[in-house]
């Protein structure tokens, strides 16, 4: 007569196999099918990020149906994978900043301006702050006297 124990271990294996319990042959197999399954979603996700043009995180979660802490976990877990996000990435800046040149040599004025101020040290914006020494020997920014001026006036 066959006993029921081993149907019930076999019918266990899995459930235990995920909370990290081993019994056997069945939980490889088990920790086999969650690697191809994760290895697959890995590639679903990255398929949907290139088709997107790396250009949304959240939407290719979405549509690839993990979380945005998974995908966060894989990039820092996964070389591989971080480095095909990142050459998605890189690709995408490099479409960008081919469209902003097409931009710039067909004349668009704002094109122009946004690439002067980043690239072209004339152009750039500057945030200098100048000190201007005061009469008890310490040091205010020309605002930080503007306002001083603006209160005296008002309490004038």
């Amino acid at each position: 007569m066959k006993s029921d124990k081993p149907d019930k271990i076999e019918h266990l294996s899995p459930m235990l196999a995920t909370r990290g319990a081993t019994v056997g042959p069945v939980c490889d197999d088990v920790q086999k099918d969650e690697r191809v399954s994760t290895r697959q979603a890995k590639e679903r996700f990255v398929a949907m990020f290139e088709s997107i043009g790396g250009s949304s995180v959240s939407l290719a979660t979405q549509q690839a149906g993990i979380s945005r802490d998974t995908f966060y976990r894989w990039l820092h877990e996964d070389k591989e994978f971080k480095e095909k996000i990142e050459y998605t990435k890189c690709h995408l800046n490099d479409l960008v900043e081919d469209i902003l040149m097409l931009k710039i040599l067909q004349g668009d004025g704002p094109s122009v301006r946004f690439y002067l101020s980043r690239k072209h040290p004339g152009y750039k914006t500057h945030n200098e702050v100048y000190f201007y020494p005061t009469k008890d020997g310490g040091e205010k920014t020309l605002e930080d006297l503007l306002d001083n001026y603006a209160n005296k006036k008002m309490l004038a």
